[in-house]
């Protein structure tokens, strides 16, 4: 199974893929650009999601959702993104 989950921890990106880290120096907002025609969404203001890894998504409080993937992670979809993952899963773009 591979899974990419891209987050911001403390000013450094970092993706993690199948359990190996990379670290990457350019913001997250240059990285969701070069990944704008895959099926990479941004789901946070710190999280890029890859949605082939997404194994469904939960009602949670405060109008978010719960994404589980399926590497067994949970990760929190805030709801102002929630709009452009739902039209990202819609589009069927994903593998």
């Amino acid at each position: 199974m591979k899974s990419c989950i891209l987050k911001l921890l403390i000013k450094k990106h970092l993706c993690t893929l199948n359990k190996n880290n990379l670290n990457d120096k350019r913001t997250l907002s240059a990285i969701e650009q070069d990944l704008i025609r895959s099926n990479v969404v941004r789901i946070s203001k710190t999280a890029l999601l890859n949605i082939s890894c997404l194994v469904c998504v939960k009602p949670y409080p405060n109008h978010r959702l719960l994404a589980e993937l399926n590497n067994e992670e949970n990760l929190i979809v805030s709801r102002k993104y929630i709009p452009i993952l739902r039209d990202k899963i819609r589009s069927g773009y994903y593998e």
